[in-house]
């Protein structure tokens, strides 16, 4: 499984892999790299791509090339491109990284809803709402991260929040009962959404989904989690 560890929504997941490369020092050498023969050179190429604008490269040009690798033949590079232009908060590449919300890998995918969530522009929601019942759990564990990020209406927020707590997976029930706590900010949340954290107390697949209920409902005022706290 390549899902993230709870609290953690920006881990790397499985299938991305650090490689030892020199870093491109021009925007020249970036582009050589990003068009290597080797897959990894290009995913090195794509994580050393913020460094490069922060050095001061040309961003925009720099957005430019690492767009125009998200439709490379290695989902590892595509994915690497993703997280590349996330860090770079590249609202300009918004239409790209919507495609690439629909890739055929999974690990595309999820990669491509973090980079969303990450932008938070609310011309990403509808894209993300779809998302929150992907086939795939590290997609919709993603996506409960992203979704109240870019919905401009709280209801809709806790809405995507309810339909996570019910996930089939503990490790997304979990996320979204984190979610649940951070949205809340230390005020009541809606009753469905507590009534849901009450019965994820008991939930018995994964320690981390009954603390993580635990601490939102502690969050909002309710004590009910104290004993696992």
């Amino acid at each position: 499984r390549a899902l993230p560890l709870l609290r953690s929504t920006r881990s790397r997941p499985r299938g991305i892999v650090i490689f030892a490369h020199a870093k491109p020092g021009t925007l020249a050498a970036l582009i050589r790299d990003l068009n290597a023969e080797e897959p990894r050179t290009r995913v090195a190429a794509a994580e050393a791509a913020p460094a490069l604008v922060e050095r001061g490269g040309d961003r925009q040009a720099v957005i430019a090339a690492l767009s125009g690798k998200l439709s490379d033949a290695v989902a590892q590079v595509r994915g690497a491109v993703c997280l590349a232009l996330a860090d770079l908060h590249a609202t300009e590449a918004l239409a790209q990284l919507l495609t690439a919300a629909d890739d055929e890998t999974p690990l595309v995918r999820q990669l491509a809803v973090t980079a969303l969530g990450e932008l938070a522009d609310a011309r990403a929601s509808d894209r993300i709402r779809q998302a929150l019942t992907d086939g795939h759990a590290e997609v919709r564990f993603q996506a409960i991260v992203a979704f109240p990020r870019v919905c401009s209406e709280p209801e809709q927020a806790w809405s995507a929040l309810r339909v996570g707590l019910s996930d089939d997976d503990p490790h997304v029930r979990g996320r979204a009962a984190e979610a649940c706590g951070e949205y809340a900010e230390g005020k009541p949340m809606p009753s469905a959404l507590v009534h849901r954290l009450v019965i994820l107390l008991d939930d018995s697949e994964l320690t981390e989904t009954r603390v993580a209920a635990a601490i939102a409902l502690a969050e909002s005022g309710d004590r009910r989690g104290g004993d696992i706290l």
